[in-house]
């Protein structure tokens, strides 16, 4: 709702100067997101039933202590030639 969006919002630069780079939710039945105060908010779509015009698929995110890379991938990706390189990369470290 509105009031818990304006509360996060709120608390975004003491999230921020704690460390945290990017928040992730999902269940939103498409991929969504923004950018606010140095703090990315990342949404990702239901792997069943789609609102919009996203693919079935999973979001990979690979954490490292430099970085926070995040892609959406379809089931139809990820069936015909996997995960994308770098993520397959920066996932085995």
């Amino acid at each position: 709702d509105v009031e818990s969006g304006r509360t996060f919002l709120q608390s975004a630069p003491t999230t921020v100067s704690s460390g945290v780079k990017a928040v992730f939710s999902g269940h939103y039945h498409r991929n969504a997101g923004g950018r606010h105060g140095g703090l990315d908010m990342v949404v990702s779509s239901a792997i069943g039933c789609q609102l919009g015009d996203d693919t079935h698929g999973v979001r990979v995110v690979a954490v490292t202590a430099d970085t926070v890379v995040h892609r959406y991938h379809s089931l139809e990706q990820l069936r015909a030639r996997g995960m994308d390189e770098d993520l397959r990369k920066l996932l085995k470290t």
